[in-house]
């Protein structure tokens, strides 16, 4: 009975690797599963640490505001 075990967990071993070959290892697509599980952890997170994404857009905005004012100024040395 090994020796048939044997055989045929090899020939199931080549043929895995064969089709791997063939798909070039785009047998699963994780992707959008990813995408899905980054944006529900980013929500959770978001709702747990009470994150206020209207004040964090006014902080980015007068940042670049400054930035653009900082930019125009002369360098003094």
């Amino acid at each position: 009975m090994e020796p048939i075990a044997y055989i045929l967990g090899l020939f199931y071993s080549i043929f895995a690797y064969g089709y791997f070959l063939v798909s070039r290892g785009q047998v699963f697509d994780l992707g959008p599963m990813k995408a899905f599980w980054t944006s529900k952890f980013k929500e959770n997170r978001i709702k747990r640490l009470e994150f206020d994404s209207e004040r964090r857009s006014f902080l980015l905005r007068l940042r670049d505001r400054y930035k653009k004012h900082i930019s125009h100024m002369p360098m003094r040395l």
